[in-house]
């Protein structure tokens, strides 16, 4: 039997990305229980990838990933994990199971639900506009999309990626320390750049410059382009019908999985 919403938090505005009615995991009130979920702080490392402390040995950085969240998931109940990462690579993000923050540290949330938490959400679009017009739009009928704090990147279709490399005049340079392509943009034009909007259905979240063009911690004058094409643009995309939501996406943004009823929930923080 699904868990239903509780009455107090009624004030939390919600949308549902699937047609038919879907009922959101249950939050808890209960600030003692919330005192004692398990946190874990959530590090950017080496690339712009994202770490947390190994439940083996806390010492040890292991790689965010979907799976693993999963997995640590398991020992709680509710089955819930909620993440936030920081749009500051000098500032922690965090990793809390079990419980929810309370609905007023939320804007809005956007509540999916699928076989499994954080797959196969519905997305309908993908556009790149800036002050109300519309550079590019790729509709997206067989698309889903997926969560994934194992990668800086967002993964979008060529379309869209070949506009958004246009439009920020990116350029694609060689990393002999990476072995591998990646397209760097002037950090001072991220101002006047186009926004990502993602049309989850009729429910739209915005990506801007400042999320997708991320500034090296060395204070370097370049930003490397967190966006890349499906089809293995410059040697670095994945291919598939699929667009893979990485951490340009998810950076201050806090995201919801329910592990147990197959939730995703995605909201400003």
């Amino acid at each position: 039997m699904l868990r239903l919403l509780l009455v107090g938090f009624s004030l939390l505005t919600t949308t549902y990305a699937s047609t038919s009615p879907v009922q959101v995991p249950m939050m808890t009130s209960n600030l003692e229980k919330q005192k004692q979920t398990p946190h874990l702080p959530i590090t950017t490392g080496r690339n712009n990838h994202y770490y947390i402390p190994s439940p083996e040995n806390s010492s040890h950085p292991i790689l965010l990933k979907l799976n693993t969240l999963s997995t640590l998931s398991q020992p709680h109940c509710p089955r819930l994990a909620a993440m936030r990462i920081s749009q500051s690579p000098f500032t922690p993000g965090s990793l809390t199971f079990a419980a929810l923050p309370s609905p007023s540290d939320l804007t809005s949330v956007f509540w999916f639900q699928t076989q499994r938490a954080g797959v196969s959400l519905p997305i309908s679009s993908l556009s790149i506009s800036s002050n109300g017009k519309v550079f590019e739009k790729a509709k997206l009928r067989a698309y889903t999309a997926r969560i994934d704090p194992s990668t800086p990147y967002i993964t979008v279709p060529r379309s869209i990626h070949e506009t958004l490399v246009s439009a920020t005049r990116a350029y694609k340079v060689y990393h002999s320390d990476k072995k591998m392509y990646e397209y760097v943009v002037d950090c001072d034009v991220r101002p006047k750049c186009p926004v990502i909007v993602i049309d989850f259905g009729g429910d739209e979240i915005q990506v801007g410059a400042y999320r997708y063009a991320l500034q090296a911690p060395d204070g370097s004058e370049k930003c490397v382009l967190l966006v890349r094409s499906e089809d293995g643009e410059a040697g670095n995309g994945r291919r598939g019908r699929e667009v893979v939501l990485g951490g340009a996406f998810l950076v201050g943004r806090l995201v919801v999985l329910d592990f147990e009823y197959g939730y995703t929930g995605i909201a400003q923080w």
